[in-house]
């Protein structure tokens, strides 16, 4: 019997799944991972099975935005059918169908309302596995930011209510109750577990991406590295066309924030960066986090749940630039537990205010040491050793 994993987002998402299904088969599973074409050659370096998911995640690009998805909850509907939910529906469908049968499916948030339909259908255990909060909670853990939590959390069951009904009407049946397992991979230490909590809703652990197989770091870059003291990383990860233009929006800002403090930094935006290149910036394009964030004294980042995690786990100060959906809540985290100065929203951004957080996040003692007090914390827990004890076999949450 196969244990399926299932993501339709982008590597930020696919990257953890890897790292989780090696930590799977390792324990004995029979493991395939489900995932947009782009990213399955990725899994199949690593060792794992892989299906191809037909399925661009750009497509749900239009429904990011928690506004204009309220706002505009029916056209989204008629958008989200023309298609889309559909063409996962039977991408789903084929995973499902190719290989061993499937005792077990894993989804990812983004996936869950369709993947648990089909799992009921078939008497299919499933479980929800998402990398940030799903389930709301009476207040906010330990003094965070509760209008960023409630943003988080209402654009997450607008989708889930949206893409549960859909799924309902494109099936012909009742709607499924959107009650499902839930297994959340980040740290305690980081978002504390709500007392409101249901049974079926715990949190893991991080499981972390592989080490990418045969990388090598460029010469130039090393060279960098070592010509001056440590820089500060820049960068906004696997980001939306909304978040590329918001951030060739900033980019000017940036390197002048940086020429201001006088701080070097190895900037990795994914998008051109204008101005002529110099001494103190070197541009990359993938480098992993594990190897470039011990090295830099500081991340510029958008506060994703995936760089997020990264800064922690390398124990650096971060300087929060949230964009959209989880974003916000991730920045207020960071600043709540003292690892970073107040984070910046993309409608706030100022030379002058980056500047300051920049000399603050590199200057003040207390974030770093607040950053590595949660590294060691947070490297004493194994998150996917965590999933692998509740998904066994009479471990099933009540």
């Amino acid at each position: 019997m196969r244990t399926l994993l299932v993501t339709a987002g982008t590597w930020g998402d696919v990257g953890p799944y890897i790292g989780l299904g090696l930590r799977l088969q390792q324990a004995g599973h029979v493991v395939t991972l489900a995932a947009p074409a782009r990213y399955t050659p990725a899994v199949r370096e690593h060792g794992l099975s892989a299906c191809d998911l037909d399925f661009d995640p750009a497509r749900l690009r239009p429904v990011m935005d928690t506004a204009t998805l309220r706002a505009h909850q029916s056209q989204m509907l008629k958008t989200l059918s023309n298609g889309i939910v559909s063409r996962l529906l039977h991408e789903v469908t084929r995973a499902m169908d190719e290989g061993e049968p499937v005792a077990t499916v894993l989804s990812s948030s983004g996936t869950a309302p369709v993947v648990a339909a089909i799992a009921a259908r078939r008497g299919i255990r499933h479980v929800c596995l998402p990398l940030q909060p799903t389930v709301a909670w009476q207040q906010a853990p330990e003094a965070g930011d509760p209008s960023s939590t409630t943003a988080m959390l209402l654009h997450h069951h607008t989708m889930r209510r949206t893409l549960t009904a859909l799924v309902a009407h494109l099936l012909e049946d009742s709607p499924h109750s959107g009650r499902w397992e839930t297994l959340h991979g980040f740290s305690r230490r980081v978002v504390p577990r709500p007392a409101s909590w249901p049974d079926h809703a715990q949190i893991c652990g991080y499981w972390w991406p592989p080490t990418t197989l045969g990388w090598k770091p460029d010469p130039a870059l090393t060279d960098f590295l070592q010509a001056g003291p440590p820089p500060v990383y820049v960068g906004f990860g696997s980001h939306t066309a909304l978040e590329q233009h918001r951030v060739s929006q900033a980019q000017d800002q940036i390197i002048e924030a940086l020429r201001q403090v006088r701080l070097r930094a190895v900037i990795q935006t994914g998008v051109p960066l204008a101005g002529e290149p110099n001494d103190d910036l070197h541009l990359v394009n993938h480098v992993p986090h594990e190897w470039l964030m011990p090295r830099v004294t500081a991340a510029v980042h958008h506060a994703g749940a995936g760089t997020t995690a990264a800064t922690l786990r390398a124990g650096i100060p971060s300087v929060p630039l949230p964009i959209m959906t989880d974003q916000p809540f991730w920045a207020s985290r960071l600043t709540t537990l003292g690892c970073a100065p107040e984070a910046i929203p993309h409608t706030g951004l100022s030379t002058a205010r980056l500047a300051q957080a920049l000399q603050a996040a590199t200057s003040e003692p207390r974030y770093r040491a607040n950053a590595q007090r949660l590294r060691q914390l947070i490297a004493s827990e194994d998150g996917a050793a965590a999933v692998i004890e509740r998904i066994t076999p009479g471990n099933c949450a009540a």
